[in-house]
């Protein structure tokens, strides 16, 4: 059976824009709920729900990412050079002078005995380097900021809900529960009569089977009856507890137990590792796994950077053709059975249906 596409539309794209993509030939889609705010995650269940699209609401997990920029933009301009604090609580906001202020959901309580001041930092998926300057602690001594300097902007923005990361420290991941705060945040602003209608619940960072059972506990407590929990694999350990996780799923969910693979977080993660290892063949062996289990796998695989690198550059190209590397990889993914291949950050272009239509080009081609 042919993978089916699965998507992540933009946040400011209209009704009639996602309904284009649908079109083109995208079989599901998730809510990003680590960019999209109340407002427009509520609109996005009620569209997708009033034309029976399958849809993820997806969480951000347990990973410290944005919430809140200077004085509440949607996003900051960052330029190379640029000083940037970095904060978790709002008491200590106005001790720093810089060109960007950014509040993080939360600091991992072992991010100060990580960091030295060669670490790295990264945003929006590596677009945007940072090297710390500086530490501030409080009279606990946990730590509340890091003063960094942007040293790659190649993205040029940092958006509510970016993730941190660094090539040296798993920074994610530190707590019990999978879901955060600002997770629960979005669950509670979303209306009791509509909850019901959020059939699959995606959970970033899961790593073990005991965070799906606090995560399917998190939502029947608050009112997400019909909610299947679909865990997110985005790290080394999340692997190397595929099984235990494959296995919870199946009890739980029978034929219809799903999981999801991060392969762009994933990449990160296994090169942290000691040695480094080879982040397609984690996903190669998560893949076997599920498969052997009976639970569908969906990559979410950064699959067509090419053909967006192509079409930022020249908007009028026609060339829609991925890489021999790209066209290679989602050739092995139709070979290994995988039940859907994501779009992320691929569909982000002017009109993001034909990248949806170039891939499902490739996948008929493949056969």
């Amino acid at each position: 059976m042919k993978p089916k596409i699965f998507i992540t539309p933009w946040i400011d794209l209209s009704n009639t824009e996602v309904q284009k993509c649908i079109d083109a030939g995208a079989n599901s889609g998730r809510i990003h709920t680590g960019k999209a705010n109340a407002e427009k995650i509520i609109d996005l269940i009620k569209f997708y729900d009033s034309i029976d699209f399958k849809f993820y609401l997806d969480l951000r997990g347990n990973k410290a990412s944005v919430d809140f920029i200077d004085s509440g933009n949607e996003f900051a301009d960052a330029k190379i050079g640029d000083s940037l604090w970095i904060y978790e609580n709002t008491k200590y906001y106005n001790l720093k002078s810089a060109d960007i202020k950014l509040r993080f959901n939360y600091f991992p309580a072992s991010l100060s005995n990580m960091i030295d001041q060669k670490s790295d930092f990264a945003l929006d998926d590596g677009n945007i380097l940072l090297t710390v300057i500086n530490k501030e602690f409080d009279e606990s001594e946990c730590l509340t900021g890091l003063l960094c300097k942007v040293t790659r902007a190649n993205s040029k923005k940092i958006w509510i809900g970016d993730g941190i990361t660094s090539s040296n420290y798993f920074i994610h991941s530190n707590n019990k529960s999978v879901l955060t705060k600002i997770d629960i945040k979005i669950l509670e602003s979303i209306p009791q009569n509509i909850r019901d209608k959020v059939k699959y619940a995606a959970v970033s960072f899961c790593e073990n089977q005991d965070q799906i059972s606090d995560c399917v506990k998190t939502l029947q407590n608050l009112g997400y009856n019909s909610a299947q929990v679909v865990p997110k694999i985005e790290t080394a350990q999340g692997v190397k507890n595929i099984d235990e996780i494959c296995l919870k799923l199946h009890k739980l969910y029978k034929g219809s137990a799903e999981v999801q693979i991060g392969r762009s977080d994933l990449s990160l993660d296994s090169k942290r590792l000691s040695p480094p290892v080879n982040a397609d063949d984690l996903t190669d062996k998560a893949i076997k796994t599920c498969r052997e289990n009976h639970v569908k796998i969906s990559i979410l695989a950064l699959i067509l950077q090419s053909v967006r690198k192509r079409h930022k550059l020249n908007q009028k190209s026609n060339n829609w053709k991925p890489s021999l590397s790209e066209y290679n990889y989602i050739k092995h993914l139709c070979k290994c059975g995988v039940y859907q291949i994501g779009l992320t950050n691929d569909m982000y272009i002017d009109r993001p249906e034909l990248m949806i239509n170039a891939l499902s080009n490739t996948i008929n081609m493949i056969g």
